[in-house]
């Protein structure tokens, strides 16, 4: 794989250049992004394919934003160019300028984030594995390209444009939580149903500073049986941290995100997931009903 782009480089100026190759047929020669962006707006980024051979498949790229966890806050999925220039139409040698788009949620806390990309098969959905450099050295099947800087705010976006499933506006001191979403992860799109023990779920939480008042630290995060025992718990702060609640303004609006590992020993039955300031079950909110089955 030359390490030097071929003559015509359509690569802007002010892009990074890159020499990786996904799979055998296609190399990125670099990649630009748009200025950092804020909760509510699109980062706007462009990579740059090239054809080493004849590519067989049609792929998608997937575009992720990951949180410091390693969870998923922003992503997009979609065919180079929107769906018009299709990677089985590609020839050898061609370069292809792929514009992407990529809505950071509203709500979003600020902090430093890692954009990570690749491809896979429209096919059966396996990633294409990628390697750098002439000794071909494994990165793996997903590429941590850059870090984006995402700003606060200036000010809060409307309920109407978070993905909020249910609203609660339940008030601990000065925090409020205004609402909640549960999801299975990766099936943020599908309605939540019977899920397996051992399952992992996505818990958003939309928090409110409503003012300076002293709130919780941390939550009791529960699951209880249909005799109401105890039988699942789980420490959780806003942020897990990463923003201090002493750091939001007054009247500020934060998607707060958590990957829920459900035990594997769960046995199938209906329980009841629960989430209370730490040591003060009393205060706790029943946030829905979950189902496990085998």
């Amino acid at each position: 794989v030359p390490a030097e782009p071929p003559a015509g480089d359509l690569i802007a100026e002010s892009a990074h250049r890159t020499d990786y190759v996904l799979g055998e047929c296609i190399a990125l020669r670099g990649y630009a992004l748009g200025d950092a962006p804020t909760g509510g707006d699109i980062l706007p980024m462009t990579l740059y394919w090239q054809a080493l051979e004849p590519v067989a498949q049609r792929y998608k790229v997937f575009v992720h934003l990951m949180d410091h966890r390693g969870l998923v806050v922003a992503q997009r999925d979609s065919e180079p160019g929107g769906g018009g220039a299709m990677t089985d139409q590609w020839t050898p040698g061609q370069q292809i300028g792929d514009n992407h788009g990529v809505l950071i949620l509203p709500g979003t806390p600020p902090g430093d984030y890692t954009l990570r990309i690749g491809m896979y098969s429209m096919d059966d959905g396996a990633r294409l594995p990628i390697t750098v450099g002439e000794n071909g050295d494994v990165v793996g099947d997903a590429l941590d390209l850059a870090t984006v800087s995402v700003a606060s705010s200036v000010a809060p976006p409307p309920l109407a444009a978070l993905d909020m499933q249910q609203r609660v506006n339940k008030q601990w001191g000065g925090l409020e939580l205004l609402g909640y979403s549960v999801q299975r992860l990766g099936q943020e799109h599908l309605a939540l149903e019977a899920v397996p023990p051992g399952d992992v779920l996505r818990l958003t939480l939309f928090w409110r500073k409503e003012d300076e008042s002293a709130a919780p630290a941390t939550f009791a995060l529960t699951l209880r049986d249909r005799r109401y025992n105890l039988v699942w718990e789980r420490e959780l702060a806003p942020t897990d941290g990463a923003y201090p609640f002493a750091a939001w303004r007054e009247g500020e609006i934060v998607r707060d995100i958590h990957g829920i590992h459900l035990p594997p020993d769960l046995a199938d039955g209906d329980y009841v997931l629960n989430l209370a300031p730490a040591g003060q079950p009393e205060q706790g909110l029943t946030l829905r009903r979950l189902t496990i089955q085998r």
